[in-house]
């Protein structure tokens, strides 16, 4: 008589929810997961692509719009890999018996909303997969100009000119750099500086010697009339 017990290969996780919080786009924020082994045997793992959460209303609207449009439309709709926002490091592994391993978790929002995510942690040899949530907000950087929109009123040749006055608002909790290159003449001349200029019919060559950047902004204007535009003293 002959007696077995079977025993899956299994991961511990220390935690099964991470939340990013807020982070900007353009940055990005890093947490750790620690995968345990606690078998007497080794355990080789993998990640899966991160699947979006979405609520059983939203579910239930788009699988109804799906059924609908797939008896009228032949299904000709192209997927396309959308950006990874999250991404854990490393993708893959062995595990030895008795031993952890530290993962690394990064949320890199791509847009200013909201995100919530279930990654799929894969285990050979078991046939059930295991998941980790992830959530986090990306916060768009941005600036907002009260009023909107300007009207500048009529001004007579070589008359005094005229001066609106506009708020520039930072809607957001953070700290914003703004520049523009019409304001600021030192980058003005490193934008053309930096950039090699080919000289043809349509182009105006700049040429890189440092005394085109001690000119002063306000001793050139830009006139231009009937579609033909020339740099003036």
């Amino acid at each position: 008589l002959l007696k077995t017990k079977i025993i899956l290969p299994s991961l511990g996780f220390s935690k099964n929810h991470f939340d990013f919080d807020e982070v900007i786009v353009g940055q990005l924020k890093t947490m750790t997961l620690q995968l345990q082994n606690m078998n007497s045997v080794s355990c080789e793992f993998s990640f899966g692509e991160p699947q979006p959460i979405q609520s059983s209303s939203r579910l239930s609207s788009k699988s109804l719009k799906t059924k609908n449009d797939s008896s009228n439309q032949p299904e000709t709709e192209v997927k396309t890999k959308a950006p990874d926002v999250f991404i854990a490091n490393p993708s893959n592994g062995i595990l030895p018996p008795a031993s952890f391993q530290n993962i690394e978790l990064t949320f890199l929002p791509t847009s200013g909303s909201s995100y919530a995510y279930q990654l799929p942690i894969l285990v050979k040899h078991n046939p059930r997969p295991r998941y980790v949530t992830l959530s986090g907000t990306g916060v768009q950087l941005k600036v907002e100009f009260d009023p909107p929109n300007l009207k500048v009123p009529p001004v007579l040749p070589f008359s005094e000119p005229s001066n609106i006055e506009v708020q520039m608002i930072n809607p957001t909790n953070y700290q914003i750099e703004v520049f523009s290159y019409h304001y600021d003449f030192d980058l003005f001349c490193q934008h053309f500086t930096k950039k090699e200029i080919t000289a043809d019919e349509k182009n105006v060559t700049f040429s890189p010697r440092s005394s085109i950047c001690q000119m002063k902004f306000f001793d050139f204007e830009l006139i231009e009339y009937a579609g033909i535009s020339s740099l003036g003293q």
